[in-house]
C-alpha cells in the first residue's frame, strides 16, 4: 500500500509542477509581447479570463477548445444544436456544433472594450484571430459554418475529429 501512495503523491506532485510551469511560460510569453507591465498585465487578464477567450474564439474563429466550452454551455452563453452536413463525403450525416445564444453575444459585448478605452484591445484580437483553436487534448467543438467550410475544404477528417471529440 505504501508503494502506491507514493506513485500516487509523485504524479500529484508532477501534475502540480506541469501546470505551474505551463502558466509560467504562459507569462514569460505575455511579458516578452508586451515589456510595458502595465500593458502586460492587463492582456494577460483578458487572455486568462475563462470565458472571454472561448467566447472569442467561437464568435470569431468558429471554434473553441472542448474545455472553454464546457465553461460557455455552464453558463449559458453557447448551446449545441444538430444538423446534417451540407457538404462532402459526409454529406448528409448528423453532426454536433454549438452556436452563440444571446447571452452569449451580449456577455462578448460586455466583456470586449472599445479600443479608444482599451488600445491593447486591439492587438488582444489580432492574436486570437490569428488561429482557429488550440486543442488541448480533450477536442475542439465548432460552429455548423466552420464544420461546413472544414468538410468542404479541408475534408472529412476535420469533421470526424471534432464528432470523435464532441460525442465522448
Amino acid at each position: 500500500m505504501l508503494d502506491n501512495a507514493k506513485a500516487t503523491d509523485a504524479v500529484s506532485r508532477c501534475l502540480i509542477e506541469a501546470d505551474i510551469a505551463a502558466h509560467a511560460a504562459f507569462v514569460c510569453k505575455i511579458k516578452q509581447a508586451f515589456p510595458d507591465p502595465i500593458a502586460e498585465r492587463r492582456v494577460r487578464e483578458y487572455l486568462s479570463n475563462p470565458v472571454f477567450r472561448p467566447l472569442f474564439e467561437i464568435c470569431h474563429n468558429g471554434a473553441t477548445s472542448l474545455g472553454g466550452a464546457l465553461i460557455l454551455r455552464a453558463l449559458d452563453l453557447i448551446e449545441t444544436e444538430l444538423y446534417s452536413v451540407r457538404f462532402g463525403s459526409m454529406k448528409g450525416h448528423m453532426i454536433q456544433a454549438v452556436r452563440l445564444t444571446r447571452e452569449g453575444r451580449e456577455e462578448l459585448e460586455r466583456l470586449s472594450p472599445a479600443v479608444e478605452v482599451e488600445p491593447l484591445f486591439e492587438a488582444i484580437e489580432t492574436a486570437i484571430a490569428g488561429y482557429v483553436a488550440i486543442d488541448s487534448g480533450a477536442g475542439l467543438v465548432a460552429r455548423r459554418e466552420l464544420i461546413d467550410f472544414a468538410v468542404q475544404y479541408i475534408g472529412p477528417d476535420f469533421a470526424k475529429y471534432q464528432v470523435k471529440k464532441t460525442n465522448r
